[in-house]
C-alpha cells in the first residue's frame, strides 16, 4: 500500500473501534431540529474523514483490516437470487434488513418476452469488439447490453424499467472523482446511470413529467472497474461509489427523515459481476457493505438460442427491483 493510503486508512480492523462508537451525541432525547443539525455534522465529518480520503486512494482495494477506519461495521453476504441478507462473515451476528428485493424471474421473463428488447438491433448479446479491449471497457459492452433490455422494446420504445418499475434516471456529474475515475494510472473505472425510486408513471410515457418519492432514498446503479472482481476484497471504486451515493442521500432535502440509507451497485469488471450494497445508518455515521458471490458471463447472456440464462434474468431483476425495508 503506498504511504499517502496506509495514513488514510489506519483502521485495526472490520468492526468499529470502541472510542468511535462512544465518541456519537445520543441524539434520542434532542429536539428534532437540534437532532437534524447533529446528524448534519456527524455526515459532513464522514465526508471529510471516509469520503475525501477514499477519492485519493491510489490503490484497487480496500484491504479487510482498513475497513474499520472507514467505518464499515460488517460486510455480509447477499442471496443473488433473492437478496436475502446474510449473517455477518465470520460471525454469529443476527439478520438484517433487506432493502432490495429483486423481481421473481417469472416476472422478469413475463416482461422480458413482452418487449422482446433482443430484437433491437445488434443487441441481443455482448457485443464482441474487433480488438482487444479493457476489462472497464468489456463491462462497459455488458452495460450497454444490461441498458437495452431494460429500458427499450422491440421497437426502441421505453421499455419495462421505465414502465413496470419506479426507478428514474438521476442526473448525475460523471467527472467528479467519486463516481468516475478513467485513465488514472491503475485506476480506470466509472458508474454509469444512477437511478432513485420516484413515484410509479400513470402511463407508458417516460417522459411523464414524474417526481422522486421521499419514502425511498434507495439508490441503484451499475459500475464497469478494469479492476478484478476478488471474492475476499471490496474495489475501491466500490467502495468510493458506495460511500459517495450513501452519504449524497442523506443530505437530501427529500430523504432527511430518514435514518438508513440503501445504496446498490451491480459491479462489473470485464464479464463477471457482482452485487454489492450499502447501508448507511446516518445516526451512528456507520456503513454496512452486503454482497453477492461473483457471476461470469464469459459465454454471454444465452443459455441457448431462445432462453436467456437464470443468472443475467437474476441479474436484471436486481436492477428493476422492489425497494423495501424499513429506512426511518
Amino acid at each position: 500500500m503506498p504511504p499517502r493510503a496506509t495514513a488514510l486508512l489506519s483502521g485495526p480492523s472490520c468492526d468499529a473501534p470502541p472510542e468511535q462508537k462512544s465518541s456519537e451525541p445520543n441524539t434520542d432525547n434532542m429536539p428534532q431540529q437540534t437532532r437534524e443539525d447533529s446528524r448534519r455534522a456527524q455526515i459532513k465529518q464522514l465526508g471529510k474523514t471516509v469520503l475525501l480520503p477514499l477519492g485519493k486512494l491510489e490503490q484497487r482495494y480496500i484491504s479487510p483490516q482498513d475497513l474499520g477506519a472507514l467505518r464499515v461495521t460488517s460486510v455480509k453476504p447477499l442471496n443473488f437470487y433473492t437478496g436475502a441478507v446474510g449473517r455477518k462473515m465470520g460471525s454469529g451476528s443476527s439478520q438484517s434488513e433487506q432493502y432490495i428485493r429483486p423481481i421473481s424471474r417469472n416476472q422478469m421473463l413475463e416482461w422480458l418476452n413482452a418487449n422482446e428488447p433482443w430484437k433491437v438491433d445488434g443487441q441481443r448479446d455482448i457485443w464482441v469488439p474487433s480488438k482487444a479491449s479493457t476489462a472497464q471497457h468489456e463491462a462497459n459492452f455488458l452495460w450497454n447490453l444490461i441498458k437495452t433490455h431494460l429500458t427499450s422494446d422491440r421497437d426502441g420504445g421505453p421499455g419495462l424499467l421505465f414502465t413496470q418499475t419506479p426507478w428514474l434516471d438521476i442526473p448525475e456529474k460523471r467527472s467528479i472523482r467519486f463516481l468516475e475515475r478513467l485513465d488514472q494510472g491503475i485506476l480506470d473505472w466509472q458508474v454509469k446511470n444512477v437511478y432513485q425510486q420516484a413515484f410509479k408513471a400513470p402511463t407508458a410515457n417516460m417522459f411523464v413529467n414524474r417526481s422522486f418519492n421521499p419514502e425511498k432514498p434507495h439508490v441503484m446503479t451499475f459500475l464497469a472497474d478494469s479492476a478484478p472482481l476478488q471474492k475476499d476484497k471490496i474495489s475501491t471504486s466500490e467502495m468510493t461509489a458506495l460511500v459517495y451515493l450513501t452519504t449524497n442521500s442523506s443530505i437530501q432535502a427529500l430523504y432527511r427523515q430518514h435514518r438508513f440509507y440503501p445504496a446498490t451497485i451491480v459491479s462489473a469488471s470485464d464479464r463477471r459481476v457482482r452485487v454489492i450494497q450499502c447501508v448507511l445508518d446516518a445516526e451512528r455515521s456507520m456503513f454496512e457493505i452486503r454482497q453477492t458471490p461473483i457471476i461470469d458471463f464469459e459465454d454471454g447472456v444465452w443459455e441457448n438460442s431462445k432462453n436467456l440464462k437464470e443468472s443475467y434474468v437474476a441479474l436484471l431483476g436486481w436492477l428493476s427491483s422492489e425497494a423495501v425495508g424499513r429506512t426511518r
